[in-house]
């Protein structure tokens, strides 16, 4: 099997480079100053506002604090406003494990974790 590799030919990429950067810069300066909404603070909200959230029954947060993109602390602080806002919530807490990571970890644990979260 062969694999192909598709992108601008190299002086194509140097020219486009600074254009791309200065959007990616203008994007996130702009997010943070609140000019252009910054979606994943819109997702992180609306996953805990019960109108779109009729049919769940239970959550469970999975997570570590070793996990390089998600700071456990935002997940433990997410878990306490869903519970304030009235979801059923369980935290569970792997050392160790990298993010989305935790099956390999320990996947007896992480089975039994999945089983109860869908018993109740």
């Amino acid at each position: 099997m062969e694999f192909v590799s598709v992108s601008l030919p190299f002086p194509q990429q140097l020219i486009a480079a600074p254009f791309l950067y200065a959007f990616a810069a203008f994007w996130t300066v702009s997010m943070a100053l609140g000019i252009l909404p910054n979606s994943l603070d819109n997702w992180y909200r609306a996953h805990n506002v019960d109108v779109g959230n009729t049919a769940e029954l239970r959550r469970v947060y999975i997570y570590s604090p070793t996990d390089a993109l998600t700071d456990y602390r935002d997940v433990e602080t997410h878990a306490a406003e869903a519970k304030t806002n009235g979801f059923s919530v369980a935290l569970e807490r792997y050392e160790g494990s990298a993010h989305v990571a935790h099956l390999r970890k320990d996947e007896s644990r992480y089975w039994e974790i999945v089983r109860r979260a869908m018993e109740g």
